[in-house]
Order: C-alpha cells, then sequence, then structure tokens
C-alpha cells in the first residue's frame, strides 16, 4: 500500500497517534524509529523529504575534526556514529579523502591545539598535502590527512522512501504545513494544518517538532518555555571543478573556507565560507518568520566568494557556477566561541517533544531517546 494511501485511510488505530512536524532528517529518521512502534504521520511542508538544511549542507559524515574547540561535540559525535553507521551504512562514501588545515593567519587554533585535539580523541590523521591545484601550500601552517567520510544525499533520500514504502505504520503528508496546535484537557494534541488554501486540524496523542527553525513557533502555540536563537542566512555554493583527484580541503578554525565533493557526482563541489556564506542574522526569543521576503531575496555572493577563497584554493580560479542552495539555519547564541553544535532534545512534558540544532550523525540517537520517552509515557 502506498504511503499516500496510507495517509488517507489513517493508521492503525489501536497504536498511540505520534505527529512529526518536519521532513528533514531529523523528522524523517524520528518517523522512521517511532513507527516501529507506533502509528506515525510525518508533516512536510514542501513536495519532497529533505528539502531544506539535510539539502543545503556539505554532506560531511563528521568525525570530529571539525570541533577543535568544542570537546562536547566531537564527544556527542562519536557516542553516536555508530548508530547512525548501522542505520545509515549505505549512504557514507569513503571515496575521497579529507585534509584539514590550520590557516598561517588568524587561526583561532594552533596546530599544536589541533593535533592535540586529534590525540586527546582518537581522531586519525597523517601530515600530508593534497594535490597543488586544491591548496596553497603557503596559506597554511599545518595539513593533516584524516578519515572524514562524506554521505550521499541522493542515496539517502533514496534510502528513506524505500523504508517509508516498506512501512504500514507511517503516514506521510507531503505540502502539508503545520500553522498551530493546542492541548485538550483530555491530553490530547490538535494541530491545525493548511494544504494550500485548506484549513484543517487532526488529534494526536504524541508530538514531535523536528523544524528546530521553528522551535520557538511551536513552544509559544503550547505555551512552552521558548529559547534564544540565532538564525542565520546561509548560502552553500555548489561548483565544478577540473579535477581528476578528488578530495576535500577544509581551511580551520575560524574565518575560512572548504571545499568538498559531491558524493556521486562526476565533479561537483560544495563551496563554504564563514564570513561571506552567512548573508543575515538575528537573535532573540520571539518568533521569527523565516520566510519573510529578506530572508528569501538575497542574491548569490558566489562571484566574491570564489574570489576570496582562491587564495586557499587555486582550483577556484577554474570553477564553473552551477547554483547556490540558501537555508535558515538556528544555533545556540553563544556559538560562535567554542563552534559548538550539540543536539538538544527536549521533552517539554505533556507528550510533546523537540529536537533542536544538532549534526546529523546524531539523528538516530535522537530518535531513540525519543522512542524510549514515548514509550515510558505510553506503557
Amino acid at each position: 500500500m502506498s504511503s499516500q494511501k496510507r495517509a488517507q485511510q489513517g493508521n492503525d488505530a489501536t497504536k498511540p497517534r505520534v505527529a512529526i512536524i518536519g521532513g528533514g532528517i531529523f523528522g524523517a529518521t524520528c518517523a522512521l524509529i517511532l513507527g516501529e512502534r507506533f502509528s506515525v504521520t510525518l508533516f512536510e511542508r514542501h513536495s519532497d523529504l529533505l528539502m531544506e538544511a539535510t539539502r543545503a549542507n556539505q554532506y560531511r559524515h563528521h568525525a570530529g575534526y571539525h570541533y577543535p574547540r568544542s570537546p562536547m561535540t566531537i564527544k556527542e559525535i562519536q557516542e553516536t556514529a555508530g548508530d547512525f553507521e548501522d542505520f545509515y551504512l549505505r549512504i557514507i562514501d569513503s571515496s575521497a579523502p579529507s585534509y584539514y588545515c590550520i590557516a598561517k593567519d588568524g587561526s583561532l587554533v594552533s596546530p599544536s591545539d589541533f593535533l592535540r585535539v586529534c590525540e586527546q580523541f582518537g581522531l586519525l590523521h597523517d601530515t600530508a598535502n593534497p594535490p597543488p591545484e586544491m591548496l596553497n601550500r603557503e596559506s597554511v601552517s599545518l595539513c593533516v590527512k584524516t578519515s572524514e567520510k562524506v554521505y550521499n544525499y541522493i542515496t539517502l533520500k533514496s534510502i528513506l522512501k524505500k523504508k517509508f514504502g516498506d512501512s504500514e505504520s507511517i503516514a506521510l503528508r507531503y505540502g502539508t504545513e503545520v500553522v498551530g496546535a493546542t492541548i485538550k484537557p483530555s491530553g490530547e494534541k490538535v494541530l491545525a494544518l493548511r494544504q494550500g488554501t485548506k484549513h484543517f486540524e487532526e488529534s494526536f496523542d504524541f508530538v514531535v517538532n523536528t523544524t528546530y527553525a521553528g522551535y520557538n513557533n511551536f513552544c509559544a502555540w503550547l505555551s512552552f518555555p521558548r529559547r534564544d536563537i540565532e538564525f542565520r542566512l546561509k548560502e552553500i555554493v555548489v561548483v565544478a571543478l577540473p579535477v581528476k583527484e578528488h578530495c576535500a580541503v577544509t581551511i580551520m578554525d575560524g574565518p575560512f573556507a572548504t571545499l568538498v565533493p559531491i558524493p556521486g557526482s562526476m565533479n561537483l563541489y560544495t563551496l563554504g565560507d564563514v564570513p561571506l556564506s552567512i548573508h543575515e542574522t538575528m537573535t532573540g526569543i520571539d518568533s521569527i518568520a523565516v520566510d519573510d521576503k529578506r530572508w528569501r531575496e538575497h542574491g548569490s555572493r558566489w562571484k566574491e566568494i570564489v574570489e576570496r577563497c582562491t587564495h586557499w584554493f587555486p582550483i577556484l580560479a577554474k570553477a564553473s557556477y552551477q547554483e547556490s542552495m540558501f537555508v535558515v539555519l538556528p544555533v545556540e547564541p553563544n556559538a560562535r566561541h567554542t563552534d559548538a553544535r550539540p543536539t538538544d532534545v527536549t521533552s517539554h512534558g505533556q507528550g510533546c517533544f523537540s529536537v533542536f540544532s544538532g549534526k546529523i550523525i546524531t539523528s538516530v540517537s535522537a530518535a531513540r531517546k525519543i522512542l524510549k520517552e514515548i514509550t515510558s509515557y505510553a506503557t
């Protein structure tokens, strides 16, 4: 039976009903894991899965090298990697080596600091350089070859759709936006839904919000405590590079750049530049309409990004611009100091949960944590 048909017929009425808001990697993974025991409905406002932060990404399968200023983030990555790899093994691509470099000028981490963190957390590394066209060796004081991999976004989406198609307990609702929520005296959670011009309501026993850009909206609907959030409008540039030896190169740590091959493509790379990729930021506890026009009408900075980053990556002089991916990323306001990216699973009480921030590699462990909590509620 198709997911669309199940969505029309409704799920198994004998099981507790769980609504999941958001069809990114955290929402989709929650749906699959919670669907093993409960009747799940996944609401996604777009016409497909993985259309925001999971897509507008550099597809790193993080090992910890990216966070030398945040031991907490490294530890969390290492603790959750096994769950993720067991669940999503087929999406991990190790075909291209990954190099991490410490910028000669302006880095917030010294070469000795970076090497010390690698040793402390057992991060494999060897002093080595990528091909000269991929790195201006004079611009860095250290370059190491690491064990970091990438994940294949196309394969991930394919696997998710196959898993959803095989499930009889999960209903997918594409093109359906959650625009409000209330809790009845009985404890039922009533979601206000919008499909185009159609407005309607549905009731659930549990609700999991995984649209972390909408964290405060969800909390405001249900009178839960909100949090200070820094919203960043970020651009990821996609370029084609005429290279024979593919590799990822990251300049650390601070206002620098990173170039990562896109798995499954012939010569496409994502290019990120810390100072120029962030177009705008907003910080505060109030709900922010992240679809406001001023967040979506920014033109691409790809020319400026390529020009600035050629200092580190000489191959960019031959780059062919393909597209820009824009996404609104919410992070903790103090994240700039340590660049920490912890995954925060919040149990609001009354059968409501939220997932905030975090790295994709933590998605399976986060979903299992929510499963454990909902199971304790339901029994």
